[in-house]
């Protein structure tokens, strides 16, 4: 077994323990069954890594161009092979690769799954700057390299405000959590069963810094 990639280093937005009670640190990628509790809208879980494999991703975020790679592909994820060209023969596309095929068939299974949309983009802006719901039963996320995905808890958020320009979605002192690099989230949506109206709400982080970021839907 590999070593696990050191997923300590938190966010300081607040200390890594204190999270609302609708989201939910796992300690295995095998807990984020945890999902299907109907007070959770959010399960996550460290991703294990090789430190080469890490090396590998960072070396490649910084050093191939921005690039936004989307495909269909079955539970076994075969379809990913064809993301390798966008890494330009740079390491980091088996490193990815990898990982991303376990990750779709983890995802698969936890859904019965057949076809599954995966989207993998190395980007240096916010992807979604603003905090929003997804209008999907549920999306895996999780940020490879860089700064990972912002939540908030219920009592943050103003749901009124949600898809309004003008005005935040978080109310005033709100505490903004954050996920982890290689911290594997389930973000459970609008269109899952009775959660209309309950959705995590989330954005990505705000800088320049460059971010490897993949996720998964169900098709």
């Amino acid at each position: 077994m590999t070593p696990a990639v050191d997923v300590s280093a938190r966010s300081s937005v607040v200390p890594p323990l204190v999270w609302p009670a609708h989201a939910r640190r796992t300690d295995a990628v095998d807990d984020l069954v945890d999902i299907y509790e109907p007070a959770l809208n959010l399960v996550t879980a460290p991703l294990d890594a090789d430190a080469s494999v890490l090396e590998a991703l960072t070396r490649a975020a910084n050093e191939v161009p921005c690039f936004e790679f989307v495909k269909e592909t079955s539970g076994a994820g075969e379809a990913l092979e064809y993301a390798l060209p966008w890494f330009e023969g740079h390491a980091g596309g088996r490193a990815w690769l990898g990982l991303a095929q376990p990750l779709v068939r983890l995802f698969a299974d936890l859904f019965e799954a057949e076809r599954l949309g995966v989207r993998l983009t190395s980007s240096d802006k916010p992807m979604c700057p603003r905090f929003h719901v997804d209008d999907v039963v549920c999306r895996l996320v999780v940020t490879l390299v860089g700064r990972g995905s912002e939540f908030l808890g219920e009592p943050d958020v103003r749901r009124k405000l949600l898809g309004a320009k003008e005005s935040p979605v978080e109310r005033e002192g709100a505490t903004i959590h954050q996920l982890a690099p290689l911290e594997v989230g389930l973000f459970k949506g609008e269109a899952w069963p009775d959660n209309k109206g309950r959705g995590i709400v989330h954005r990505s982080p705000a800088g320049s810094d460059r971010r490897l970021v993949m996720t998964v839907d169900l098709l």
